[in-house]
């Protein structure tokens, strides 16, 4: 194994680190930063390429769980509110890898992971994840920050913000006036790709619907 173990080292000599660059749910409390699938893959890449070395899916273990439940729905409705339906879809994924360098050489390595999504996406998220920290700690890269540096009683408690009036068409109400400066999801982030509708007399708001988490924002083309 002494030819696969060297590359394995040159590999870990090229690559100092990367950086929590994306920002998950910006525009909500909870944002927090991650380290993306692509700036991983652009990194690892060029240096396995560069020292020989391939990485091939052999198995994926899952499991799902699929819970649905009934709630109000107030968007764009008046009281009494009607019922829909709502779910959520969690994936869990136990991977296997083979590490394979041109000298004939391999290892298999192994890896789980999560993913919650309420449609069909949640075995994507889980793979996704799965393969990029399987990659990371199969090389030790560092990731930004390390949390555990810092106990959590260092931190000081955050002050109470007040909350900030959202810029809004007449006649908005409180559940449609999540707002974004581009096509990203004010709540999970992600890009979206179905703009619901824009009207002459609705300009410049475009109304936008996230096909990943259902949420319903305005961009603000002004």
């Amino acid at each position: 194994m002494k030819e696969i173990a060297l590359a394995i080292q040159a590999v870990m000599k090229e690559i100092n680190g990367v950086e929590k660059s994306m920002v998950v749910g910006k525009w909500t409390s909870s944002a927090y930063k991650w380290v993306s699938d692509k700036d991983v893959r652009q990194l690892l890449r060029d240096a396995m390429v560069k020292n020989w070395l391939s990485i091939l899916p052999t198995d994926v273990q899952s499991k799902i769980q699929v819970d649905r439940w009934e709630e109000a729905d107030t968007y764009n409705k008046q009281p009494p509110y009607p019922m829909k339906s709502k779910q959520s879809i969690f994936t869990e994924v136990t991977t296997k890898y083979i590490l394979l360098h041109t000298s004939g050489e391999s290892i298999e390595v192994a890896w789980y992971w999560q993913g919650v999504d309420t449609q069909d996406k949640g075995a994507g998220k889980a793979t996704t994840y799965a393969l990029k920290n399987t990659l990371l700690n199969m090389f030790l890269i560092p990731t930004g920050v390390d949390t555990d540096n810092t106990h959590s009683d260092e931190y000081d408690v955050p002050k109470k913000v007040e909350t900030k009036k959202v810029d809004t068409p007449s006649g908005w109400t409180k559940e449609k006036a999540m707002a974004s400066e581009d096509e990203h999801c004010p709540n999970c982030w992600e890009e979206c790709q179905t703009r619901q509708w824009t009207t002459k007399e609705w300009k410049p708001y475009e109304m936008w619907n996230c096909s990943e988490c259902g949420t319903k924002f305005f961009v603000n083309r002004k």
